[in-house]
């Protein structure tokens, strides 16, 4: 009866080391998308600032690119898409 009893706890104890395991698999799985969601709610807030530019020379297309809004009116890009350029 006494080796029933402790094959019974042993038993008991396995089960519950793998509840533990599987817990904490969950609670990492579930910080990980948090933090995706985050990530992607300060894109989601950036997003509509992003603008693409293309530079012309005359009628022809010098260089196609990207930018962002700073504030009105305004646009920051890199210097080479309209060094050239006469018309953005």
């Amino acid at each position: 009866m006494k080796i029933y009893f402790q094959i019974l706890i042993l038993i008991l104890i396995l089960f519950s080391c793998k509840t533990k395991e599987k817990k904490q698999l969950k609670q990492k799985t579930e910080h990980q998308k948090t933090e995706l969601q985050n990530q992607n709610a300060e894109w989601a807030e950036i997003m509509p600032s992003v603008v693409k530019l293309d530079s012309y020379d005359g009628n022809r297309i010098l260089e196609s690119g990207q930018g962002f809004f700073v504030a009105d009116n305004l646009i920051v890009t890199k210097y080479s898409l309209i060094s050239k350029a006469n018309k953005v």
